[in-house]
């Protein structure tokens, strides 16, 4: 399944990009429709200015393909998902 949106990959947990704000990003926990209200804040440069990082889960499994790209891997039946991880 591939729908191109890049994540960002903070504490080993993913997160989604919701809005922008100036110099600023804003970005929720993946599993946010899960109930997860986790966030990450960071600059335009991905370099983390805030964190709520309390997830009500565990991290999901994240692979480092031999290219570079990060791709997460969904737990329920180990399917690799195309979706690029910024780290």
């Amino acid at each position: 399944m591939s729908n191109g949106k890049r994540m960002y990959l903070f504490g080993g947990f993913t997160f989604n990009r919701c809005r922008h704000s100036g110099e600023y990003l804003g970005w929720y926990c993946s599993n946010y429709h899960n109930g997860c209200k986790a966030s990450v804040l960071t600059t335009r440069d991905y370099i983390p200015a805030h964190a709520r990082h309390f997830h009500n889960h565990d991290k999901p499994y994240v692979h480092r393909a031999s290219n570079g790209i990060y791709t997460v891997v969904k737990s329920e039946r180990n399917t690799l998902l195309k979706r690029p991880v910024l780290r």
